[in-house]
C-alpha cells in the first residue's frame, strides 16, 4: 500500500511539473510566436512536455481508480460527474472567452487555449479508467487481452501527436478508426448494469447522461477551435484526446440506452435476485449458527416478500403435533382463532399438500373477510420426512392473489426452512446428548475420586467394600475414617438424583463427614449439624440417606444412626444369629429446620470378636430379575446365614455373584454398594 502511494505521488508530481513547464513554454513562445513557431526544436520540446503531462495523468488515474463491488459503480460515476461538471464549466468559460477575443492581440487568450487543452486531457483520462472498471467487471480472458491492446494503442497515439497530423489529412482518420472500432467492441461489455437495483440504475442514468453531455460539449469545443494556429500539437490535432472523447461518448450513449431499456424489468430482476438470496439464507441458516427463531423470521420475510404481502402467521408444532409457538406478522391471536374457526366450519383439512383459498366470500361465512379485509389466503405445511413441523398462513387483501409460479417459489422456501428447522432440532438434541454424556463422565470421575476402593485390615477390624455405578451415574457412596487408635467412623449412603447433581451432592456430604465427625463424636449431634450444613448447599429437590457407625473397639460398642437408609445386619459369631438394625431416622435435607432432631434416633450396638456387620444401599434389595421380582432382604439374610466369612474378600465376591446371578446379568440397572466389617 505504501508503494502505491509513492507511485501515485510521483505521477502527480510529474503531471503538475510538466503542465507548468508546458504552459510556461507556451508563454515564452507567444512572445516571439512568428519566429519560434517555425523552430522544430521548440515545437518538439512543447510536444514532449504535453506528452509527459498526458502520460503522467494517464498513469496516475490508472492506479488511483481502485477496485469496487456492485454498489461501487455509482460512487465512481458520481466522481466522474462532479469532476466533469467542474472541468466542463471552466472549459466552457475559457472557450467563450477565446472565441470572443482577438487572439492576435491578447497573449492571455493564447495561454487559456492551452489551459483548456490540459483540462480536456484530465477529463478524458479520468473517465477512461472509470469506464475501464465497468467494462472489465465480470471480464473474460478475451476482454482483458483486448483491453491491454487498447491501452497500448493509446500510448502509440500519444507518440503520433509529435507528427502533428492535420485533421484533413487521410492519415488522421486512418489512425483514429482502428482505435474507435476497438473502443466500440469493448463498449459492448456492460454486464455491470445487471447488478444495479432500480434506484441505482436511475442514478447511473443521470450520471452517464451528464458525462455524455460533457463529452459532446468538448467535441463541439474542439471542432470550433480547429482554426486556431497553435505552437505544437493543437487540441483538434491531439488524436489521443479525440479518440478518448469519442470512446467516452460512445460508451456513455450505449450505457444510457441499455439502462433505460432495463428500467422496466429491474423490479422483476430484483425480486428474482431477492428470492435467490432468501433461499440461500434459509438453506444455510443451520450452518451459519442461526437459531430456530431466526429461521422462522427469515421464512416469513421471504414468503411475504415473494407475494408482496404484509400479513402472515407461522404455527410451530412439537413432536406431539401440538402448537408450541405462533409467530405473527400484522396479525393477532383473535384473528388467528377466527381463521381456525373458518377452516373448521368449511371442513378444510391440513395435510401434506398446500391449501389455497382464492375467494373467502365463497366459503361458509364468518365475519373475517369484512372485518380484516382478507379476500384470499394460502396455507402451506412445514414437513420433514413426513413429520409435520408447523404451518404457514399467508393472507392477501385481493382475490386470486397467489399465482402458481410464486407458490412454487414459496414451497421451496418452506421445504428449505423445514430442513433447517429439523437440522436445528437434531443439532440441539445432539448438543444436549453430548452435554449429558460430558456431565455423566464428570460425575463418574467425581465419584471415582470420592469413592475410592477402601480395604482395611488392622488389629481391630477388617473392612471390604464395593461400589459400582450403572450407566446412569447415581449417588451411592461410602467412607472410612480412623478417629483414634481404637475409634473408627464408617459411613454409607445414597444421594438422590443422578449424574452431576448426585456427584456434587456426594462431594458435599464427604466434606461434611470429614469436618464434623472430628467435633461431634455422638451420632445424633452429627446428624443434626450435617442436616443444617446440607440445607444450605444441597439443592432443594435433593436429599441424602445414610447410615453412620462410630465404632469403639475398646468398649466394643457401635453408635449408630440410620437417616432414612436401608437397615443393616449384624451376624453374631457366638450363636450365628442375625440381627436386623433399623432405628428410626429421616433422610438429611428432607426437613430443613430445627425440628429435624426429633426424627432421628441414635442407637448403641454391642459387638463381639468375629461378629460381622453388613451394610448396603437400596440398589441391592431393589435389584430385579427377569420376572421383575426384587432381590429383597430375604436373599441378603440367606447370604448372611450361609456364608462363613472366613475370608471377607471371598465373601464379597460370593455376594456380588449371587446378586448378579439372581438378576441374570453382568451388571445392574442401578448403583449398588455394600460393605462387610469383621471385628477382631
Amino acid at each position: 500500500m505504501q508503494k502505491k502511494v509513492i507511485v501515485q505521488r510521483t505521477y502527480l508530481t510529474f503531471s503538475i511539473a510538466s503542465s507548468v513547464i508546458f504552459l510556461a513554454l507556451v508563454l515564452v513562445g507567444f512572445q516571439s510566436y512568428i519566429d519560434i513557431s517555425k523552430s522544430y526544436l521548440f515545437v518538439f520540446i512543447v510536444n514532449s512536455f504535453i506528452a509527459i503531462f498526458t502520460i503522467s495523468v494517464f498513469l496516475f488515474y490508472k492506479i488511483t481508480i481502485g477496485t469496487f463491488d456492485g454498489e461501487g459503480f455509482n460512487d465512481l460515476l458520481w466522481k466522474a460527474f462532479i469532476t466533469g461538471l467542474i472541468i466542463t464549466s471552466i472549459s466552457t468559460t475559457l472557450y467563450i472567452y477565446i472565441v470572443s477575443s482577438n487572439i492576435n492581440k491578447e497573449w492571455f487568450t493564447f495561454f487559456l487555449y492551452y489551459l483548456l487543452h490540459t483540462l480536456i486531457i484530465l477529463f478524458v483520462c479520468l473517465n477512461f479508467f472509470i469506464f475501464k472498471k465497468m467494462i472489465l467487471y465480470q471480464k473474460t480472458k478475451e476482454t482483458a487481452n483486448l483491453w491491454q491492446i487498447f491501452e497500448v494503442l493509446l500510448y502509440f497515439l500519444i507518440i503520433c501527436n509529435f507528427l502533428q497530423i492535420p485533421t484533413n489529412d487521410i492519415l488522421f482518420p486512418l489512425t483514429l478508426i482502428p482505435v474507435l472500432v476497438m473502443g466500440l467492441i469493448l463498449g459492448l461489455n456492460i454486464r455491470w448494469i445487471a447488478y444495479l437495483s432500480y434506484k441505482l440504475k436511475i442514478k447511473a442514468t443521470i450520471y452517464l447522461s451528464s458525462i455524455l453531455t460533457f463529452s459532446v460539449i468538448f467535441i463541439f469545443v474542439i471542432y470550433n477551435l480547429n482554426f486556431y494556429n497553435s505552437i505544437g500539437v493543437s487540441i483538434s490535432q491531439n488524436i489521443f484526446t479525440i479518440s478518448l472523447l469519442f470512446f467516452i461518448t460512445i460508451y456513455s450513449l450505449i450505457s444510457v440506452l441499455v439502462l433505460l431499456f432495463n428500467l422496466p424489468t429491474s423490479s422483476v430482476f430484483e425480486q428474482k435476485f431477492s428470492e435467490i438470496l432468501n433461499l440461500q439464507r434459509i438453506s444455510g441458516s443451520s450452518q451459519t449458527g442461526k437459531t430456530e427463531k431466526e429461521v422462522y423470521d427469515m421464512l416469513l420475510e421471504s414468503c411475504l416478500g415473494t407475494f408482496m404481502a404484509k400479513t402472515a402467521v407461522l404455527e410451530i408444532l412439537n413432536k406431539e403435533n401440538e402448537v408450541k409457538n405462533i409467530e405473527f406478522r400484522n396479525f393477532d391471536i383473535k384473528k388467528y382463532n377466527e381463521i381456525k374457526v373458518l377452516l373448521r366450519k368449511n371442513n378444510i383439512q391440513l395435510n401434506e399438500n398446500y391449501v389455497i383459498i382464492e375467494d373467502v366470500e365463497k366459503l361458509n361465512q364468518t365475519k373475517i373477510s369484512q372485518d380484516f379485509g382478507l379476500n384470499s389466503f394460502l396455507i402451506l405445511p412445514l414437513l420433514n420426512f413426513g413429520e409435520r413441523l408447523g404451518t404457514v398462513y399467508l393472507f392477501s387483501e385481493i382475490k386470486n392473489a397467489f399465482e402458481k409460479e410464486m407458490i412454487d417459489i414459496v414451497l421451496t422456501y418452506v421445504n428449505q426452512a423445514s430442513t433447517s428447522i429439523s437440522n436445528y432440532r437434531l443439532l440441539s438434541q445432539e448438543v444436549e446428548n453430548a452435554r449429558y454424556k460430558e456431565e455423566r463422565e464428570i460425575a463418574k470421575k467425581v465419584k471415582k475420586h470420592l469413592v475410592p476402593v477402601i480395604e482395611i485390615d488392622n488389629q481391630y477390624l477388617e473392612l471390604v467394600a464395593i461400589s459400582k455405578s450403572a450407566d446412569e451415574v447415581g449417588g451411592d457412596f461410602y467412607d472410612f475414617l480412623q478417629l483414634s487408635d481404637y475409634k473408627f467412623a464408617v459411613i454409607i449412603g445414597d444421594v438422590s438424583g443422578k449424574g452431576t447433581t448426585a456427584a456434587f451432592g456426594m462431594a458435599a456430604m464427604k466434606g461434611i463427614f470429614h469436618s464434623l465427625i472430628l467435633n461431634f463424636t455422638d451420632t445424633h449431634s452429627f446428624a443434626i449439624q450435617a442436616n443444617k450444613a446440607l440445607s444450605v448447599c444441597l439443592e432443594k429437590s435433593s436429599f441424602i440417606t445414610l447410615s453412620l457407625f462410630l465404632i469403639d473397639t475398646k468398649e466394643n460398642i457401635i453408635s449408630h444412626i440410620r437417616a432414612g437408609h436401608c437397615p443393616c445386619y449384624i451376624k453374631r459369631n457366638s450363636n450365628q444369629m442375625i440381627d436386623k438394625i433399623e432405628p428410626k431416622g429421616l433422610g438429611l435435607g428432607i426437613l430443613r429446620n430445627d425440628s429435624f432432631g426429633k426424627f432421628i434416633v441414635s442407637e448403641e450396638i454391642l459387638f463381639s470378636k468375629n461378629d460381622i456387620l453388613f451394610a448396603f444401599t437400596d440398589g441391592i434389595v431393589e435389584a430385579q430379575n427377569e420376572q421383575k421380582k426384587h432381590f429383597g432382604y430375604n436373599n441378603v439374610e440367606q447370604f448372611l446365614n450361609t456364608s462363613n466369612f472366613n475370608s471377607l474378600q471371598s465373601s464379597k465376591v460370593e455376594f456380588e455373584n449371587s446378586l448378579l446371578s439372581y438378576c441374570n446379568s453382568n451388571s445392574l440397572d442401578d448403583d449398588y454398594t455394600f460393605m462387610i466389617i469383621k471385628f477382631k
